[in-house]
């Protein structure tokens, strides 16, 4: 059941906020000599509003699914880590890092046709349908076909999951330890609230960016 809920939450993420911001850096991976504002406007010339969820379709798929990939495969390697003798940043490490490397199994077709959608990949097929994208790439390539820059893609998932779950494990321990030592004695053991987790994960987020250049690389490969 958390797996469900956790799946409408991540589609009600992509179809609000997400979605428009996906094609905003889709479009500037592929149009490397427009600015931020520029690359804006160029959008919403191609189909105003509209236009900034176009590919939505596949992004719907992997956001309903992405989740539970990475939450069974992050916690199976934490543990096993953990069972080997990690500590909890290095078994948060290693668990995202293999979590993320797993959801590129879905995550690798849906953003090539996201990207596809976008940026009109090909020549001849610029304004094609999703299905017809989907058609045409597999009578071409194959499966592999839908992996194409799917090495970058690893190397992104792997790195970000990697570095937000270990800057938000660190992050997390650093206000417990605020807390701590502003706590009376009543209270040894504090827990964070809502308010701290979504800092410190704001934190891990924001500090995971540092791996853009393999989502520019794995855009660049996507287009070829």
């Amino acid at each position: 059941m958390d797996l469900i809920k956790g799946g409408v939450l991540q589609i009600g993420e992509a179809l609000s906020v997400g979605m428009p911001f996906e094609v905003w850096k889709t479009y500037m991976g592929s149009n490397r000599t427009e600015t931020t504002m520029q690359a804006f406007r160029s959008i919403y010339s191609k189909g105003g509003v509209g236009a900034f969820w176009k590919g939505w379709q596949p992004k719907v798929v992997e956001s309903f699914l992405k989740g539970g990939i990475l939450l069974f495969s992050k916690e199976t390697i934490i543990k096993s880590s953990k069972s080997f003798g990690a500590g909890d940043v290095a078994a948060g490490v290693l668990g995202g890092f293999g979590g993320g490397i797993c959801q590129v199994s879905i995550m690798g077709p849906c953003t090539f046709l996201v990207t596809a959608s976008v940026a009109g990949a090909s020549a001849e097929g610029g304004n094609m349908s999703i299905l017809q994208r989907i058609s045409t790439t597999y009578k071409k390539h194959g499966i592999n076909g839908f992996y194409k820059g799917g090495t970058a893609l690893m190397l992104r998932q792997g790195s970000n999951w990697a570095s937000r779950q270990g800057f938000t494990d660190y992050a997390r321990k650093q206000i417990l330890i605020y807390k701590q030592s502003k706590n009376d004695n009543n209270n040894n053991n504090p827990k964070l609230t809502v308010l701290e987790e979504a800092i410190a994960g704001t934190i891990g987020g924001t500090l995971s960016a540092w791996n853009q250049p393999f989502e520019v690389m794995r855009i660049d490969a996507q287009l070829r």
